[in-house]
């Protein structure tokens, strides 16, 4: 469906954004209406992402006023892409990596259904023997006339048990150097050819899991971007992951450091040590938080900084220092666990040991988006121009 605001002339303003939100809270009172029909509609308006093209969700607007649509949506009480409940991976990372790198044509069969959530995305880039050196990915694409034909194995693939299509990263020219061999591709997830199985992690979840590709045929129409430019999409994700995975802005106290703050306020386990604990990691949890909003107004305003991936470091770190005290705080009921039986994230019904299972949780953060060693290199190397680390020939 052609988007509405194309007829606006000049370039879009926030008055221009504050009239279109009202026209869609008038017409779609959130109160009332389901939310996929609200979720298309507000995409129709250009109100998905303001700053993409008109027709494909957005205004062609400075990326900065996507926040006055955030703020006036939550205060309406509208369905909104919280990134743990719907499509994160789609909405945050994988939807500016196709305006950026696809065509319209592609713009139009995808964006919707995946902003709407009618249709979940996965990232298919990391290998058993590729994780955060993802240039040494395996697995093969080769062309066979109109489409191209995959073999290989990818892993730690969040969400791929219900996603109906991927962003696949494979290997298309083996002779050419590791990040120029590089294309990628939309998979169809239910293609024949392609096998998910879950991934039993340390609390029992399985919201990972390992994909296999066996003569999975890609039509060539699905590529994005020219053969050998998937390095180029795969940084576009990347750094959008890296922002996402830095988490978003929360209030002051809030995150993990509230629940530290709730279980000092109720335990009987607490001493001065504990009190220094728990003031040093609200200090440092404040510290990131204006990082955070740093790091949300340079995205805003489409300048490039180092605040992202440093954020993403920061709170893998912080996270896993503040469930351990809350651990400490529960005393020896920090020791006790309900089940480790294999289940998916969605099937999970919250009970009395949600700390213990979030403590288990945050020690995958200082991995996934790229381990903490990885991002300190990046950052080093980089940010402050330090002698690189030796790397293989490629």
């Amino acid at each position: 469906m052609p988007a509405e605001p194309g007829s606006v002339e000049g370039p879009p303003t926030e008055a221009t954004v504050t009239g279109l939100l009202r026209r869609l809270l008038t017409a779609t009172p959130p109160a009332s209406t389901d939310e996929t029909v609200f979720l298309e509609r507000q995409f129709d308006l250009g109100l998905a992402w303001v700053q993409f093209p008109v027709g494909s969700g957005g205004l062609g607007a400075s990326r900065s006023l996507q926040a006055v649509v955030r703020r006036v949506l939550t205060q309406a009480g509208a369905p909104t892409q919280d990134e743990y409940l719907r499509n994160a991976l789609g909405v945050g990372m994988i939807a500016p990596a196709l305006v950026e790198h696809g065509h319209r044509e592609q713009w139009n069969r995808w964006l919707r259904p995946l902003f709407t959530g009618a249709e979940i995305w996965c990232q298919l880039f990391s290998e058993p023997g590729a994780g955060s050196d993802i240039a040494a990915l395996t697995t093969r694409a080769v062309r066979e006339g109109g489409e191209w034909v995959v073999n290989g194995q990818k892993i730690w693939t969040t969400a791929a048990h219900r996603a109906r299509r991927g962003l696949l990263l494979a290997r298309t020219d083996p002779q050419a150097p590791r990040h120029r061999g590089l294309t990628a591709f939309v998979v169809d997830m239910g293609a024949p050819g392609v096998e998910v199985r879950p991934l039993r992690q340390i609390d029992g979840s399985a919201h990972l899991n390992e994909v296999f590709f066996t003569d999975l045929r890609v039509p060539d129409a699905d590529r994005i971007g020219g053969e050998g430019e998937g390095w180029q999409v795969a940084l576009t994700i990347l750094m959008n992951e890296r922002v996402s995975i830095g988490g978003g802005v929360a209030d002051e106290g809030g995150g993990a450091i509230a629940e530290a703050i709730e279980l000092w306020h109720r335990t009987a386990v607490r001493d001065d040590v504990m009190r220094d604990r728990l003031v040093r990691l609200w200090i440092q949890a404040e510290s990131a938080r204006l990082l955070n909003l740093r790091a949300a107004h340079n995205y805003d305003t489409n300048v490039p900084g180092p605040e992202g991936s440093i954020a993403k470091l920061v709170y893998a770190q912080l996270k896993q220092q503040v469930y351990e005290l809350c651990l400490d705080l529960k005393g020896p009921r920090g020791m006790l666990f309900g089940s480790y039986n294999m289940h998916h994230p969605e099937d999970h019904v919250p009970d009395d040991f949600e700390i213990q299972r979030r403590y288990l949780f945050a020690r995958g953060d200082s991995i996934g988006g790229g381990s903490s060693e990885v991002m300190r290199n990046i950052l080093g190397e980089r940010v402050l121009g330090l002698p690189k680390e030796p790397r293989p020939a490629g």
